[in-house]
């Protein structure tokens, strides 16, 4: 995935950040010259790369994704890939399907990972936080639309919802990517094989 231009909350250290860490970390001016350019030095390689960029949503406009429509709403989980295919994640948050556009975590819902029997172990007694929040946070704090979350692919989830009766819990699973290295089974025939 390319920048195409600032990333929200995202702040490059400037030179006198840099200065200062490093002279709390006790240099001394010789070490601090030689450290900086260390330092400058592997920036520029890994701009020279290329960086990659995890968690980007999708643009306005953009219809690269998936939705889970929750029932009994206008509003939908919306998962897509966001740089994290690597990984073997997805990207998700909530999505107005009227206005078509994203929307934080409404009131009361929370969401729980249900356990995959024989895959995962996890606990389920809390719920998932979303990167905003997991970065310290508050929900008043989060810009309208700019949360997500970040889940494994495959997994499965409860989306609880406040006030609504616990019999109304909304299940859903993430998609689980193809992995083309590994063998799947076959039907087996006699003389198929």
């Amino acid at each position: 995935m390319s920048l195409d231009g600032p990333v929200a909350g995202f702040f490059p250290e400037t030179d006198e950040d840099l200065a200062k860490r490093f002279r709390s970390q006790g240099y001394s001016e010789q070490d601090f010259q030689r450290a900086m350019q260390d330092h400058n030095s592997r920036c520029n390689e890994m701009v020279q790369r290329g960086i990659m960029v995890v968690g980007q949503k999708p643009k306005q406009g953009d219809t690269n994704f998936s939705v889970i429509p929750i029932p009994g709403t206008r509003l939908a989980i919306r998962i897509w890939d966001g740089g994290a295919d690597a990984f073997r994640l997805y990207m998700m948050d909530f999505f107005d399907l009227d206005e078509r556009t994203a929307i934080n975590c409404p009131p009361g819902y929370s969401i729980y990972m249900v356990p995959t029997p024989g895959t995962t172990d996890v606990s389920t007694n809390y719920p998932l936080y979303s990167w905003e929040t997991e970065f310290g946070n508050r929900p008043e704090d989060i810009l309208p639309g700019e949360e997500k979350f970040c889940v494994p692919e495959g997994s499965r989830w409860r989306l609880v919802r406040g006030k609504v009766p616990q019999s109304s819990d909304f299940f859903f699973c993430i998609p689980l990517r193809s992995v083309s290295k590994f063998a799947s089974p076959v039907p087996f025939h006699p003389g198929s094989v």
